[in-house]
């Protein structure tokens, strides 16, 4: 630290008044009295780090920051003509104040608008957009960082210290361990471990699936003391990725996730509901809030394309999966270049009407780790248009009969990309002019969409900057809460009903198929994937008697809806997208370990990949440990 010190102060003009350098997180922070002067100099914090060979960030020394209330009343008098912020968030651990907008401002003026508001109050600001209603989930996760600020400053002191620390056994010594998510769809776990440092990528649950064996990661074929874990790293907020780790908080983990800035609110999200569905069944769940704000406090949100140190021999680099909101292919660098091994998590390799298409333009990758849901030789999913007009006649099937459409869907991704789809249909006279309900957590998960616009398509960014319109609004949207609410909506005449889960493992989607599922002119289509032993995939597979739980009882139905399953709307890559990716990467790769895919299609993958590319390609096993040193 104190050669680092050295090298700092040789750049940083005296005027600043810096106070200490710290390391903090994955960065090494310059606190100083007037930081407005070392932002206003340039490229100076970018020739420190190229010196340095270390991410390096600018603090303002908390003493000179201005009270929060005056520092709002600046704000606003600095923002006064172009665009009022509606909330204003501070982040006294970190010096920094979220600014939530109601119009667009032009990226031109952004920089001199963030040195003004840095100058007169010492804070650093973060800008975002904002439309009504604003997320609940955002609100809480701001709360929690005041309330929580000492702590969330002991927990980034402590990581520094563990990512900066001297090497003990520095070594080539790389292994990776499939500890769920091989073979079988749910469940995602890997342990990456050199002699030095031990992560895991993703901590998921398997739906489904009530025993623990079965449904959580395969910990106990490991040696792996929780002690010993450095990070977790998380590719996205769905539960078979994502649902488990409040649940290593739980048994005492004091590391961090590492995870994308839009994550964090979907997950706490998801993870929340998970609770709460767990407790209106009369079940106990693998953990409590109070775990989830743990794991919360121990969160380090990443950007696209920042390079960050994780361990002493480990960089981390997240790139757009294009799967769902703030998904990420995760690049880890190891040992100065020994190793490159990508983590691709769920990815889709295509453009689609919400995400643009995942990353793919990496210099070198040694190992690959490769999702392969739809990697058998019939996965070929329909066009785009081709998808859209398939929905278009489902839908037509039921209204032209006075019936019903019940969609199941996940709350965060497919939701989103029909929400737009079937807008559109409307105003172009394609759908008659139905209500469109929403139920489940559709309203509060596109909430968290709006707020985070810059990790949508390109297409959606330019239309919201030339036009400042909500994506994801329409007069034809409807949202719904409560029973009473799903009453009248089942009382009514020809609708269209977008509902959570995806899978039908509960919440309102049972609702709703418990009191049309046995009407012929009624219509459930599926946009999602649906894992085997689900409900939704039970009744995808012909299943035609259900067995649901219906207040104290259980309700037996005989299934006489028409059943759809629209395979181009998945956030996943087809088999020919899955190829395409790899013809793309494949001059620097050597291994390839197909997984997140039934038995079948991971061995097809693997088997087609080998034979086309020459790679190394394999489907990785559950409990198996691969060398990659």
């Amino acid at each position: 630290m104190i050669e680092a010190t050295s090298k700092i102060l040789e750049f940083i003009p005296k005027e600043a008044g810096v106070t200490r350098i710290e390391y903090e997180g994955s960065n090494i922070a310059i606190y100083s009295k007037k930081p407005s002067i070392l932002i206003n100099h340039g490229y100076l914090m970018t020739e420190i780090a190229l010196k340095i060979k270390k991410r390096v960030i600018s603090r303002s020394e908390p003493s000179e920051r201005l009270d929060t209330e005056i520092s709002k009343k600046k704000i606003d008098d600095i923002m006064n003509g172009i665009s009022a912020p509606i909330h204003k968030f501070f982040d006294p651990a970190k010096g920094e104040v979220t600014l939530y907008l109601e119009k667009n401002i032009s990226q031109s003026v952004m920089p001199a608008l963030s040195l003004e508001i840095i100058s007169q109050t010492n804070w650093f600001p973060i800008f975002r957009r904002y439309f009504s209603p604003f997320s609940k989930t955002i609100t809480l996760l701001h709360g929690n960082l005041t309330k929580w600020e000492k702590e969330r400053r002991q927990i980034l002191l402590s990581l520094g210290d563990r990512v900066f620390r001297e090497p003990i056994n520095p070594s080539t010594n790389i292994s990776l361990t499939a500890l769920g998510g091989a073979e079988e769809v749910g469940r995602s776990c890997y342990l990456l471990s050199t002699s030095e440092t031990k992560i895991l990528i993703d901590f998921g649950l398997k739906p489904g699936f009530k025993k623990k064996i079965q449904s959580h990661p395969r910990l106990d074929i490991t040696t792996l003391n929780i002690d010993e874990l450095d990070a977790i790293v998380l590719t996205h907020a769905h539960l078979d990725h994502s649902g488990l780790i409040p649940f290593v908080f739980k048994h005492g983990f004091k590391g961090v996730v590492y995870m994308t800035e839009p994550t964090l609110p979907l997950v706490t999200l998801l993870l929340q509901d998970l609770i709460d569905v767990a407790e209106r069944n009369g079940e106990i769940p693998p953990y409590n809030h109070f775990d989830i704000r743990t794991m919360i406090n121990h969160t380090i949100p990443l950007k696209y394309g920042q390079v960050v140190d994780i361990s002493p021999d480990m960089k981390l680099t997240f790139q757009n999966a294009g799967h769902i909101l703030g998904s990420a292919l995760a690049h880890i660098h190891i040992t100065d270049g020994v190793h490159n091994i990508l983590f691709t998590g769920d990815f889709k390799y295509g453009e689609t009407s919400l995400l643009d298409s995942a990353y793919s333009n990496f210099s070198r990758l040694e190992t690959v780790v490769m999702e392969s849901t739809y990697g058998g030789p019939t996965d070929i999913t329909p066009s785009k248009s081709q998808s859209e007009n398939m929905l278009l006649q489902s839908i037509l099937k039921s209204l032209n009969k006075n019936g019903k459409v019940l969609m199941p869907v996940p709350a965060v991704g497919r939701s989103q990309e029909v929400l737009m789809i079937l807008d559109r249909f409307i105003k172009q006279n394609l759908l008659p002019d139905v209500p469109i309900y929403l139920d489940g957590m559709i309203e509060e998960s596109t909430s968290i969409h709006v707020s985070f616009i810059n990790y949508l398509s390109s297409k959606l960014r330019a239309s919201y900057t030339n036009e400042g319109l909500n994506p994801f609004s329409s007069d034809h949207f409807i949202n719904v809460n409560g029973y009473e609410g799903r009453q009248e909506v089942l009382s009514e005449g020809p609708c269209i009903i977008l509902a959570t889960s995806g899978m039908m493992e509960g919440g309102p989607v049972l609702e709703y198929f418990r009191n049309f599922a046995e009407n012929e002119n009624n219509s459930l289509i599926f946009v999602s994937y649906q894992v085997a032993g689900t409900l939704g995939r039970r009744i995808l597979d012909g299943l035609e008697n259900v067995i649901i739980p219906s207040k104290d009882k259980m309700l037996s139905l005989n299934v006489h809806a028409n059943i759809s399953r629209l395979s181009g709307f998945s956030g996943h890559s087809d088999r020919n997208q899955l190829m395409a990716y790899i013809k793309k990467i494949s001059r620097s790769t050597k291994n390839i370990y197909t997984v997140h895919g039934e038995a079948s299609k991971s061995l097809s993958l693997a088997k087609s990949i080998k034979e086309k590319y020459r790679i190394n390609a394999a489907p990785l096993k559950i409990t198996e440990t691969i060398s990659l040193s």
